[in-house]
């Protein structure tokens, strides 16, 4: 399975963690284990890892159809999703595209080089909202 997804107690984080040549079928798993998380723990924050993906397995409707699946996810509509690129020039733009349909459909969301900066992101937003 190429994704990992945990919910980190102390910070009160969803954290998914996708990498390889994950399937479409693998995002929509990862994000449906995501969701649940979100709504088992009253989540508003959720740190995606795309770092060591690679889309090459993936098309343009996949990645549309990811970002609108996260869009219209039952999860409390002021989540924050804090994306981190991968380092391949196609899965940056694959993501990029993924995360402006979700967001183009009323989705928080940012896009970050690290791990840390996108934690930051989530815990600074949450203290000013």
């Amino acid at each position: 399975m190429p994704y990992k997804v945990s919910y980190d107690k102390k910070d009160k984080i969803v954290l998914v963690r996708v990498f390889g040549e994950a399937t479409h079928e693998d995002h929509h798993s990862a994000q449906n284990d995501c969701f649940w998380l979100c709504k088992e723990n009253k989540c508003t924050r959720v740190l995606i890892d795309f770092h060591d993906l690679d889309t090459k397995r993936s098309s343009a409707g996949d990645c549309f159809d990811s970002g609108e699946y996260a869009a219209q996810a039952d999860i409390a509509p002021s989540t924050r999703f804090a994306y981190v690129l991968p380092t391949d020039p196609k899965s940056i733009e694959d993501v990029k595209f993924a995360a402006t349909v979700a967001e183009n459909r009323g989705r928080i969301s940012s896009l970050f080089d690290t791990v840390k900066q996108a934690k930051h992101w989530l815990l600074e937003s949450s203290v000013r909202t």
